[in-house]
């Protein structure tokens, strides 16, 4: 009982089911629309999950797809056999870089359901490209470079190219066509270019999808116009010479020259070697030249000639050897009383020379002296001499070498030399040394047989004086001398040297030198104006007053201006012989003849005191003072009052020397004071009367006018006494008297 229990409770189980699936109603199928995986440019991987056949087998299953949304089975599409499940499909065939929706399907009995619309897009895009710059350029050839990314398209690539950025001209690429995601490296090499132009060019892409162009760049093809630089000289001589210089043909063959002349202007040509030049580099050419002038200026340059043009270099200049000779004087040697070697150097410059020596008592020469070998060759400094002979002892010559070759002649400097003194001189040590004056002498020991026709002293500012410059002349023959020299310049250094003039000329002594002192005199710094010389050396110091300018010291001369000597008389019976009359048309006429005197006729107490004593008859020559100077008239003597004191007759004080020292005694009244500050410096040289006698010496100043009297045989004089500085006056003397002499410059 228990088992017929059990077997049917298990066939009405059974039963029940197929009853109850028999049952069901059949429905679409259910199922959803897969991601979709591995894209690539023409196809991806899609598929579906059916979760439900709906109750009715699934018969045909896939994926489609279209551009459009929601696609069906009507569009393109897979099949993947039937039933459920997952399922993939490989969806193919389809267009790069396109925007695609795709949905699975599932069909049954009862129909075809689909799963959700998804989308997707294929790979790749338009190319991109970079043109890159052109390598291997040649004259006539190049590579044209670029990248490329194909963007996952299959790409067709080509360079455009010509002369302009139009091109013109189209290539493919060597790598064309260029796929992948990736850059590229393409290229492509063209021919046929014309050398020494410029070319545009560009990469250039196109796919499916699009295109691109790379931006424009320029290549120029190698052999432009070839670049010529002139380099210096060498192996110059006095005909000939090597041309340097370099070239870069810059790709082009060239034809290399040089041109050269004797001005820029050229108008000789010479081939290089080597001609023509290739190649891109620079080489060094040159070419050599003959036929030139010796020691003439040459210009040349290099040219370079291709077809792409032509090139100079700069001008230079070349000098050929052979210039005129280069002489030069050197210090004789070996100087003797009569002989002396002359020396010197002559360079020939390579070109054959003769020399010479010109020689002579002054920068002219006059003579001419050469060796009997007197030619020199080469480039070395040569030594070159002669020894003239007959020269003069103690005599200065010039001389100088000459030397001349076929370009010319070329002069050495003038050189001097002393030949040896025929006797002995030396210059004494210089004493006596004041403000203006000092005492020089000298001593000839041994007159070597020459009769000594003049001796004396010279002196200057500068070394080394001659009779050129100042100078005394002391007698004449051997031994020893002095010599006074005066009017010098105060606080001054002065060069002395003896001197002893015989038939071979002029010698002299060693020099010696001194300074001279400050003028111990003082005047008014005002009122000085300069010193004045006479035909005797004697400095005269001068001042001003007023419009006037005096001597401020009285004459001291012992010529007249023109040279001639004054009579020292020294006879009172003499002297008053030397005033008397001649008769004439008109009567008899005051005559006589100049002559001076020092006071008492003692020279060596008063003349440097007091100056000369003068009569009349030396004054009336107008040729007493200096040239320049005269003796006042009298209305210039009326000046020199009004100038000083118009209205009182006080005016001595102002000209008069202060104190007693030349003055007998103090001739100034009470309140009356001595100032002297003219600086004319009256002092008391007292006269000589026309019968000889000497008086008043310390007790007046007398000065002679040029203004003969009213009286004959007296003339005006200006005195001015020692006993009174109130009456100086215009008074008068006889023409015979010996009176102080003040000169007075010209207007």
């Amino acid at each position: 009982m228990k088992c017929i229990s059990k077997n049917y409770i298990f066939t009405t189980i059974v039963l029940s089911f197929i009853l109850m699936q028999s049952c069901k109603k059949e429905e679409l199928p259910v199922l959803s629309t897969s991601s979709i995986t591995n894209i690539t440019s023409t196809s991806a991987i899609g598929g579906g999950n059916i979760t439900s056949d709906g109750n009715s087998d699934v018969i045909s299953r896939g994926v489609c797809w279209s551009l459009e949304p929601n696609p069906t089975t009507k569009d393109s599409k897979t099949e993947e056999g039937s039933g459920d499940g997952q399922f993939v499909s490989n969806i193919s065939g389809l267009d790069a870089g396109t925007t695609y929706h795709v949905r699975a399907y599932a069909t049954n009995s009862v129909g075809t359901a689909y799963g959700a619309d998804m989308s997707f897009s294929t790979l790749g895009e338009a190319p991109e490209c970079i043109t890159q710059p052109a390598t291997n350029i040649s004259p006539t050839a190049v590579t044209l470079n670029g990248t490329i990314n194909a963007n996952h398209v299959t790409t067709s690539v080509t360079f455009e190219y010509g002369p302009t950025s139009e091109y013109g001209q189209t290539i493919s690429a060597v790598q064309s066509p260029v796929s992948g995601n990736s850059i590229t490296n393409v290229s492509v090499s063209i021919t046929g270019l014309a050398e020494g132009t410029t070319y545009h060019f560009r990469v250039k892409a196109i796919n499916s999808i699009g295109s691109d162009e790379g931006e424009d760049m320029t290549f120029t093809t190698s052999g432009q116009a070839p670049e010529a630089t002139t380099q210096l000289p060498t192996n110059v001589t006095t005909v000939t010479a090597t041309l340097n210089g370099s070239v870069n043909a810059n790709q082009s063959s060239t034809v290399v020259t040089f041109e050269y002349g004797p001005t820029n202007a050229y108008g000789s040509t010479v081939t290089v070697t080597p001609s023509p030049v290739t190649g891109n580099s620079s080489t060094v050419v040159s070419a050599g030249i003959t036929g030139l002038t010796p020691g003439m200026v040459y210009h040349y340059r290099i040219k370079a000639v291709s077809s792409l043009g032509t090139d100079y270099g700069e001008d230079m200049t070349i000098t050929t050897v052979g210039q005129v000779p280069i002489a030069i004087t050197q210090q004789a040697s070996n100087v003797q009383v009569s002989t002396a070697t002359m020396n010197g150097t002559v360079n020939a410059n390579h070109l054959p020379t003769v020399f010479s020596f010109e020689y002579g008592l002054t920068s002219s020469y006059g003579n001419t002296a050469s060796p009997a070998s007197n030619q020199v060759t080469g480039t070395a400094d040569v030594r070159v001499s002669i020894n003239p002979v007959g020269l003069t002892g103690g005599t200065i010559y010039h001389y100088r070498v000459v030397a001349t070759n076929l370009l010319g002649t070329t002069y050495g400097d003038d050189v001097t030399f002393i030949t040896d003194e025929p006797f002995s001189l030396s210059t004494n040590s210089v004493t006596g040394v004041t403000y203006n004056s000092a005492v020089v002498g000298g001593s000839i020991a041994n007159n070597g047989g020459f009769a000594i026709s003049s001796r004396g002293a010279c002196w200057s500012k500068n070394p080394n004086p001659t009779i050129n410059n100042e100078h005394t002349i002391t007698g004449a023959g051997e031994g020893s001398f002095t010599s006074p020299i005066k009017c010098l310049d105060e606080q001054s250094t002065y060069y002395v040297r003896a001197f002893a003039t015989y038939s071979g000329g002029t010698v002299y002594g060693n020099q010696e030198s001194f300074s001279t002192d400050p003028c111990p005199i003082v005047f008014n710094p005002n009122l000085t104006y300069r010193t004045v010389m006479d035909l005797d050396g004697n400095c005269y110091k001068t001042i001003q007053i007023g419009d006037q300018v005096w001597m401020a010291e009285n004459l001291r001369t012992s010529r007249y201006n023109d040279g001639y000597l004054i009579p020292n008389v020294t006879s009172a019976v003499e002297w008053s012989e030397l005033c008397y009359t001649i008769q004439n048309e008109d009567g008899e006429v005051p005559a006589g003849i100049g002559a001076y005197c020092w006071y008492d006729n003692d020279s060596i107490t008063y003349e440097n005191e007091y100056g000369k004593l003068y009569n009349w008859m030396a004054v009336s020559t107008g040729k007493l003072c200096p040239v320049g100077w005269r003796i006042p008239v009298l209305s210039e003597l009326t000046q020199l009052k009004q100038d000083l004191d118009p209205f009182t007759n006080t005016w001595g004080s102002y000209v008069m020397e202060t104190g007693n020292d030349h003055w007998a005694v103090n001739p100034f009244p009470e309140g009356i004071f001595v100032t002297n500050s003219t600086g004319f410096t009256a002092l008391p040289g007292g006269s000589r009367a026309t019968n000889g006698e000497f008086s008043r010496l310390g007790q007046i100043s007398a000065y002679w006018a040029s203004d003969k009297w009213w009286f004959p045989n007296w003339a005006y004089r200006l005195t001015i006494p020692f006993h009174s500085v109130s009456s100086p006056s215009m008074t008068s003397s006889q023409i015979g008297d010996g009176l102080s002499v003040r000169c007075i410059k010209d207007n």
